[in-house]
């Protein structure tokens, strides 16, 4: 646990804070400025599969995978061409006919959807504090659930974002925290990675 004693979140204190899964929990305490930095687990559960209920409190996801924040599920592949295969005509390359090409996102199955849970207990009370969340890199289509509740969602793969999730935790138990991620297909043009990757 870190304290700063400044009441604005400035670049060195986000580069504390949030480095990890969801890269850590920022408290700020709303009477006297101060921040409390609640560490995460690094090791998460992850599935792949498109049940959306995925986020409720008493879901059992004790059969997922169990990986380590930053991940990508589709770096591990299998390959397929099929995944980015176009038939189409190069101008550049003074082309005339249509030729298969592929490969340009890689032939990796970064479409789909994935799911990443985790809990928190917040050591100390949360009352007359502001809490916040923060993603540096979700891709993409996040959905945020904490308890069960939605928090919002983030279209966007590549830029960092952030919730004020104050509203939505118990004290003194345990807080269920879900994502849920989908990339659509025909979405990029070069290999965007899945998941939870930074």
């Amino acid at each position: 646990m870190t304290k700063h004693e400044h009441g604005s979140m400035d670049t060195k204190v986000k580069e504390k804070v949030f480095e990890g899964f969801i890269k850590g929990v920022l408290v700020e305490n709303k009477i006297n400025g101060f921040f409390t930095i609640e560490s995460l687990d690094r090791s998460v559960p992850f599935s792949s599969y498109k049940n959306n209920n995925r986020f409720n409190i008493d879901f059992d996801d004790s059969s997922w995978e169990t990986v380590k924040i930053p991940h990508d599920w589709a770096i591990y592949g299998p390959f397929d061409k099929q995944v980015d295969k176009q038939t189409v005509i190069i101008e550049q390359n003074n082309e005339e006919k249509p030729t298969e090409k592929t490969g340009r996102t890689g032939a990796l199955p970064f479409v789909g959807i994935g799911w990443y849970r985790t809990s928190l207990k917040l050591s100390k009370s949360i009352k007359d504090k502001q809490v916040l969340i923060a993603f540096e890199g979700a891709m993409s289509n996040a959905e945020v659930y904490i308890n069960g509740k939605k928090v919002g969602s983030r279209p966007n793969g590549y830029c960092y974002f952030y919730y004020d999730i104050s509203e939505f935790l118990f004290e003194n138990k345990e807080n269920i925290i879900a994502v849920r991620l989908e990339n659509q297909p025909f979405s990029s043009r070069w290999y965007p990675g899945a998941g939870l990757y930074r």
